[in-house]
């Protein structure tokens, strides 16, 4: 590592943990978005069912349909759920903590592959636009399936496919429609 990117690096992190605590300082905006409260609630059916459900009685009334949403979003909010966090809470410590790993997995990522001072510029041009925060908290699935989709690039470009393959199935089991991309 070099004396820039050593620079580099601590101005990130400075930057990151500003973001971070401007964005909690958010705390009670959250959820932002309807898709949050819906993943909530599955959560909450998920949570009562003791696992993943496969069929949603409350859609499509009278007869339900069956649940193809990959379940990895609500088995997360579901395990807050049940060490006892109160749902908003539980919704809102998604909110907040998904939104951050995003762009601390952009600077991470983005270091790895090339280098401390690209990385910074990649990490601020990624946080300067607010409405792609937003975008990120009112889709958190997608969110999560962004982390997971930025380390399957680093497996890919360090030829190691076992964790590629990893990386993929588990993008599919956290939203379908990235791991397209």
């Amino acid at each position: 590592m070099t004396p820039d990117d050593r620079w580099a690096d601590r101005i990130a992190w400075i930057s990151l943990a500003a973001f971070s605590a401007l964005w909690l300082a958010r705390w009670p905006l959250f959820p932002i978005g309807s898709d949050p409260a819906y993943h909530l609630f599955v959560a909450q059916q998920v949570f009562e069912a003791g696992g993943p459900i496969g069929y949603e009685w409350w859609q499509w009334a009278p007869v339900g349909r069956p649940h193809v949403y990959p379940p990895l979003v609500h088995l997360l909010i579901a395990g807050l759920l049940g060490i006892g966090c109160l749902p908003t809470v539980a919704i809102r410590l998604v909110t907040a903590i998904v939104v951050p790993a995003v762009y601390g997995t952009i600077y991470v990522v983005s270091a790895r592959l090339f280098g401390g001072q690209v990385a910074l510029c990649a990490l601020w041009l990624a946080l300067v636009p607010f409405g792609f925060s937003l975008h990120i908290a009112g889709t958190l699935a997608s969110g999560l399936a962004l982390i997971e989709l930025l380390w399957f690039m680093v497996a890919i470009v360090e030829r190691r496919a076992v964790a590629a393959a990893c990386l993929l199935a588990l993008m599919c089991y956290t939203h379908l429609g990235i791991p397209w991309v």
